[in-house]
Protein backbone atom coordinates (compact mmCIF):
# COMPACT_ATOMS: atom_id res chain seq x y z
CA UNK A 1 0.00 0.00 0.00
CA UNK A 2 2.30 2.66 0.91
CA UNK A 3 4.61 1.51 -2.13
CA UNK A 4 1.52 2.74 -4.36
CA UNK A 5 1.01 5.79 -2.79
CA UNK A 6 4.44 7.23 -3.40
CA UNK A 7 4.45 5.91 -6.58
CA UNK A 8 0.67 8.09 -7.04
CA UNK A 9 2.67 10.76 -5.45
CA UNK A 10 5.16 10.53 -8.02
CA UNK A 11 2.52 10.46 -10.78
CA UNK A 12 1.13 13.14 -9.47
CA UNK A 13 4.16 15.53 -8.93
CA UNK A 14 5.29 15.01 -12.60
CA UNK A 15 1.70 15.93 -14.13
CA UNK A 16 1.39 18.98 -11.73
CA UNK A 17 5.39 19.70 -12.74
CA UNK A 18 4.39 19.28 -17.04
CA UNK A 19 1.31 21.83 -16.59
CA UNK A 20 3.01 24.24 -14.88
CA UNK A 21 6.33 24.26 -17.47
CA UNK A 22 3.68 24.33 -20.05
CA UNK A 23 1.70 27.22 -18.41
CA UNK A 24 4.60 29.05 -18.36
CA UNK A 25 6.72 28.77 -21.23
CA UNK A 26 5.45 30.26 -24.69
CA UNK A 27 3.66 27.94 -27.32
CA UNK A 28 6.28 27.33 -29.60
CA UNK A 29 8.98 26.56 -26.79
CA UNK A 30 6.05 24.00 -26.00
CA UNK A 31 5.64 22.89 -29.23
CA UNK A 32 9.75 22.61 -29.85
CA UNK A 33 9.71 20.54 -26.73
CA UNK A 34 6.95 18.13 -27.51
CA UNK A 35 8.51 17.28 -31.39
CA UNK A 36 12.06 16.72 -29.87
CA UNK A 37 10.21 14.55 -27.28
CA UNK A 38 8.36 12.78 -30.24
CA UNK A 39 11.81 11.92 -32.30
CA UNK A 40 13.87 10.81 -29.39
CA UNK A 41 10.80 8.40 -28.55
CA UNK A 42 11.03 7.17 -32.24
CA UNK A 43 14.98 6.73 -32.26
CA UNK A 44 15.13 5.00 -29.54
CA UNK A 45 12.41 2.54 -30.62
CA UNK A 46 14.41 1.93 -33.89
CA UNK A 47 17.53 1.84 -32.07
CA UNK A 48 15.95 -0.97 -29.68
CA UNK A 49 14.69 -3.01 -33.05
CA UNK A 50 17.94 -2.79 -34.83
CA UNK A 51 19.95 -3.62 -31.42
CA UNK A 52 17.65 -6.26 -30.22
CA UNK A 53 17.76 -7.37 -34.26
CA UNK A 54 21.67 -7.62 -35.29
CA UNK A 55 23.23 -7.17 -31.87
CA UNK A 56 21.74 -8.97 -29.17
CA UNK A 57 22.19 -12.57 -30.83
CA UNK A 58 25.58 -12.13 -31.32
CA UNK A 59 26.21 -10.98 -27.50
CA UNK A 60 24.46 -14.38 -26.01
CA UNK A 61 26.62 -16.58 -28.31
CA UNK A 62 30.15 -15.36 -27.45
CA UNK A 63 31.97 -17.29 -24.65
CA UNK A 64 34.07 -15.44 -22.02
CA UNK A 65 37.80 -17.13 -21.80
Amino acid sequence: MKKKLIIAAIIVAVIVGVMLYMHYTPFWVNLTTVVSFGVGVVAGWVARVVYDKYFKGDVQNESID
